[in-house]
Formats: structure tokens, sequence, C-alpha cells
């Protein structure tokens, strides 16, 4: 029997298995077809501690360090063999973070000396607008109605920037 420290659920899951295993081997005449199987939670965790393995070897702690979501050494223990699932997700959500927060910096730069006259004001005033607390859902709607125009530019601007970074392997990676 393996003590496992992810938790008390892992363990009693771990033992259930375990003893599933003794019973199959103990009365293998009768159990000789029988095939025991991780669930798909566990299957899942398993998919995503490879993906895991795959981004900390890939440089996601430079990313969330460059991002300024973490200090150097505190990324690769997000990432960590010993993260349970709930860790993992909450990891993934902080990189997904730090990847847009980087991706709407290389916006930014790379907008800057674009024509960005006919949306940039309009989209900045929209936005302010619509963080407002005080502005009804129907009335933040029409705003956004309004805007197409602009945010359509806006679109054509971020599409252009996505085909430029296509040809860096780093950025098409991330």
């Amino acid at each position: 029997m393996h003590l496992v420290t992810n938790g008390p659920s892992l363990l009693v899951i771990k033992l259930h298995y375990e003893l599933a295993v003794v019973i199959r081997d103990k009365h293998g005449e009768v159990f000789s077809n029988v095939v025991l199987l991780l669930g798909g939670f566990h299957q899942a965790q398993n998919y995503v501690k490879a993906i895991y393995k795959i981004i900390r070897d890939s440089g996601a702690e430079d990313l969330l360090v460059t991002a300024g979501l973490c200090l150097k050494g505190t990324g690769n223990r997000m990432f960590g063999e010993k993260a349970d699932y709930y860790q993992t997700m909450h990891t993934i959500r902080v990189l997904s973070e730090a990847i847009w927060h980087m991706y709407w910096e290389a916006f930014e730069s790379w907008v800057a000396d674009k024509d960005t006259k006919e949306w940039q004001e309009d989209i900045e005033n929209l936005m302010q607008k619509l963080l407002e607390n005080n502005i009804a859902t129907t009335e933040q709607l029409e705003m956004i109605r309004n805007s197409q125009t602009q945010l359509a530019a806006l679109h054509n601007q971020m599409w252009d920037l996505q085909k430029y970074l296509d040809h860096y392997p780093t950025a098409v990676f991330w």
C-alpha cells in the first residue's frame, strides 16, 4: 500500500483500486476478463500532468516572472509534480492571464506606430463607460452595438499582429 500525499480523496481512490487489483488477482478464474482502468478524472489529471511537464520545461516560469505574476523559483513549484488538480487548474488560469497580459503589451507596442485614430479613442471611452457600475446592462449592450465599426478596426489590427507573430516559433507555441 502506498501513501499518497495529495489528500484523503486520492488515498481512498488508490486504496480502492489496489483492493480491486487484489480481489481480481485472488479470484482470477472469476475475474479473468476484468480490466481495471482509472476513471476519467484521473486520466484527465494524468494528461494535465504531462502537459505541465511540457509547459514547465518550455519556460513557463520565465513567462510568469516576465509578466510580474511570480518570483523566480515559484513558477516551477506551481508546475511541480506534487501539485494537485486544483492547484494545477489555478496555475493554468494564472499562466493564461500572464500570456494575455504579455500579448496585450505586445499589441500596444506593435500598434504604437500604426494609425489608430479610427478606433483607439472610441474604444478607450467605451471601456471606461463599461467599467462604471451605474450603467444598466441594456445600455451597455447598446453602447457595444454602436461601437461595431471601431471594434472591427481593433479586431483587424489584432489580426495583423497575430499574422506578424506567426513568424516567431515561441509566440506560436505560447
